[in-house]
């Protein structure tokens, strides 16, 4: 193998070498090596092909899961040095490439940073490293540093702010560390109180359960989703108690599933529409099928109390997805969390899981029509707010947080 001090700079980075000379880089976090961490994250940025720099009993199959190509199209090539194996042992590359020391967690923002940055760059950790450069400028001391503060903190997928991360493990309270932490990121910012207070620690030790295992998120999406029509059919015969635990696990299991998909890096845009689609479906179902139990099936007999607040929740439910879906496709952001209001409030707003909230308080005082009168108040209350937001922030001049980040 050749090892040179310098290269031609040319534009564009589909290329990564993971340094993986010690032992550390296999252990294993979230059920994946360390090394295998990285290459899905360069898989998932758009690098085409990674070199890992080891030693002679490296081998991939130990590294790699089996479902790996399902998730991954990433190229992986295996180099061993032929002397001692060091961090410099990096051969001849054309061009640029992102090198990583395979030891560290690191957000998939720095690396992202790194592969479109235009200039020899490289982010220090401690006594590691990850950087986007030539050869030449791979061990130079002048060569520009940056920091986690240069990287936008907002990440739009959960909707919050999280100062982006490298963490270098090296113990088995390192792996803890850094799993709460890329839970944490992975964890929705602006969602509602049960899922952000609630489900949080069980959600946490329920994916590090699952995660080394082969189930996949989808799989748990598909299970939430069968329990989540299932549950039409008790509230549409009144049992209402067996409905509302079959929401709250379907609840649980729609938080697990996202996250299990997150923090193994298994997403997909074809789960994620099944789950938003089936989102208003099943709610739409749970609904109607409340309204048509507490009528004895007379919906539209608005004489019946029951019948005229079904009327109005129904109304309030529409609007709303009508509002927050129209807004985001005219400005193409979320409403829910345009500003700390917006983001704020959303926490308390009416759907799925504080009507779960309503039915169990009227359940525990023994009458049902309290919890749809109770839904129906929170979602017309929603709605109102979500209408004065729609009509103001376009005039106020108010950039969305991720811009201002």
């Amino acid at each position: 193998m050749t090892f040179i001090s310098s290269s031609k700079l040319q534009n564009g980075i589909d290329h990564a070498y993971l340094i993986a000379t010690d032992n550390g880089a296999l252990r294993t976090i979230w059920g994946m090596t360390l090394v295998e961490r990285l290459l899905r994250q360069l898989s998932q940025i758009g690098i085409s092909r990674a070199t890992v720099i080891c030693d002679a009993s490296f081998d991939v199959g130990d590294v790699l899961r089996p479902d790996f190509s399902q998730w991954n199209d990433i190229r992986v090539e295996i180099s061993v040095p032929e002397r001692e194996a060091s961090a410099s042992l990096v051969p001849v590359f054309p061009g640029r490439a992102l090198i990583v020391d395979a030891r560290i967690v690191v957000d998939s923002r720095i690396l992202e940073h790194l592969k479109n940055t235009s200039e020899d760059t490289r982010f220090d950790v401690e006594n590691r490293f990850v950087g986007a450069t030539t050869y030449a400028g791979y061990e130079d001391p002048a060569i520009a540093r940056i920091r986690d503060t240069d990287v936008n903190a907002y990440i739009k997928t959960t909707r919050k702010h999280v100062t982006a991360f490298a963490i270098p493990v090296d113990s088995g309270h390192d792996v803890e560390f850094a799993e709460n932490t890329t839970f944490a990121a992975a964890y929705k910012g602006a969602t509602d109180f049960i899922t952000k207070y609630v489900f949080y620690l069980p959600a946490r030790w329920a994916v590090r359960k699952v995660s080394p295992t082969g189930i996949t998120p989808n799989q748990v999406t598909m299970t939430s989703m069968v329990i989540s029509f299932g549950a039409v059919v008790p509230f549409f015969t009144g049992h209402y108690w067996v409905a509302t635990i079959m929401g709250f696990a379907m609840a649980f299991l729609d938080t697990v599933d996202g996250k299990l998909a997150r923090v193994t890096l298994r997403t997909s845009k074809s789960g994620d529409l099944l789950d938003h689609v089936s989102d208003f479906v099943y709610l739409l179902l749970w609904y109607v099928g409340l309204g048509w139990s507490l009528t004895g099936g007379h919906l539209f007999d608005f004489s019946r109390e029951a019948a005229l607040y079904h009327a109005v929740l129904i109304g309030a439910f529409l609007a709303d997805k009508i509002i927050t879906g129209l807004y985001k496709r005219i400005y193409g952001y979320e409403l829910h969390d345009y500003t700390r209001l917006d983001y704020t409030v959303r926490i308390f707003i009416a759907r799925r899981n504080p009507f779960l909230i309503c039915m169990l308080i009227a359940l525990i005082l023994g009458d049902p029509m309290i919890g749809l009168l109770m839904i129906t108040a929170w979602y017309v209350l929603t709605l109102i707010f979500h209408l004065m937001r729609f009509v103001y922030l376009p005039i106020s001049g108010e950039k969305h947080q991720y811009e201002s980040s």
